[in-house]
């Protein structure tokens, strides 16, 4: 889920990166001007017989063009406006960037306690579940105050390599006492997408880079896809499950499944989770779709690679977190 910050509540439109439909001309006509050419007369007509001899009154031409001649005190208004709005989300930025830190070291703490010796698996499912539980907590909190994904994975990345450092540095304590934090941060450049997983990595190329880091061993195998890719759709066309087998290191094989509505104007996934067995996703996604939608469909190889690429979910840029659920947050 990629994502584009929003602004205050009185900003009721976001293009690009600044809102409009703000006032930026304290209320004022901004100056006129002429046309550009001159505008062509029509030339005076005779009366018809039997018409009335009331005379028309010709309407009155604006004449003031689209090259509209801003004054210089106009000029100085709409400039402090943009000032303002920009320090604003300057202020806006600041604010979530401080609480994202501050939820990551936390985060970042609790996973080195809890999960530290767990399986690499287990770590990585931990980690997706508490991010899901603390983005679904944020939606709820007032607009100014959310923090997106993007910007909390940026901060856990800092924090678990922060960890580690300090934990490579200490001269107290158990001397693995690094292992921990580094296990974290591996799990972070396992499981982010692009391009949050390369910010990882690039985390992981700092650490390693002094003469304290090269006891830090090598970055374990991510989820990777080890088979054919399979899919199907409802009978009308519009519903389709994607399922894929992931493989963990020294774990078993899991099928992660799609569900994903095209019956809009963008592919939507609906749902998406891990599955021990291609049929137990099958099963759960027709259970989704219901019965009769869902009568004959088996999981086949996929067959038309253009289609399942403009069906599965990428990042696009623009968008942003709003109405997920925990668990599509999780995922």
């Amino acid at each position: 889920m990629g994502w584009v910050a929003r602004v205050g509540r009185e900003m009721l439109v976001v293009v690009g990166q600044g809102p409009v439909g703000v006032g930026v001309t304290g209320g004022r006509e901004v100056g006129g001007g002429a046309y550009a050419s001159t505008v062509p007369v029509s030339r005076k007509r005779k009366k018809k017989s039997g018409k009335s001899g009331r005379s028309v009154g010709r309407p009155q031409v604006d004449r003031r063009g689209s090259g509209v001649d801003v004054r210089a005190w106009d000029r100085h208004e709409l400039a402090d406006s943009w000032r303002g709005i920009a320090a604003y989300r300057n202020q806006l930025d600041a604010q979530r960037a401080s609480r994202a830190a501050a939820i990551a070291r936390d985060l970042v703490a609790e996973l080195v306690r809890v999960v530290a010796d767990q399986p690499d698996m287990i770590m990585e499912d931990a980690l997706c579940g508490r991010l899901g539980t603390l983005l679904g907590e944020a939606e709820q909190a007032p607009v100014d105050e959310r923090v997106g994904p993007h910007r909390l994975a940026e901060a856990m990345v800092a924090a678990a390599e922060a960890a580690v450092m300090v934990a490579l540095k200490a001269t107290t304590g158990q001397a693995d006492a690094w292992c921990a934090p580094w296990r974290v941060l591996t799990a972070l450049a396992c499981v982010l997408p692009y391009p949050l997983g390369e910010v990882a990595g690039d985390a992981i190329v700092r650490l390693r880079d002094p003469a304290v880091g090269q006891v830090l061993p090598a970055v374990p195998l991510g989820p990777v896809v080890t088979g054919p890719v399979l899919w199907t759709c409802d009978r009308y066309g519009s519903r389709f499950a994607v399922a894929a087998p992931i493989t963990t290191a020294d774990r078993p094989v899991r099928w992660y499944l799609w569900d994903i509505d095209a019956c809009g104007h963008q592919a939507f996934t609906v749902h998406s989770g891990f599955y021990p067995t291609p049929e137990a996703a099958l099963a759960a996604w027709q259970a989704g779709v219901g019965q009769i939608a869902a009568v004959g469909t088996v999981l086949a190889p996929v067959h038309d690679p253009w289609l399942l690429a403009d069906l599965m979910p990428a990042e696009q840029g623009f968008l942003r977190a709003g109405g997920e659920s925990v668990e599509q947050f999780a995922e």
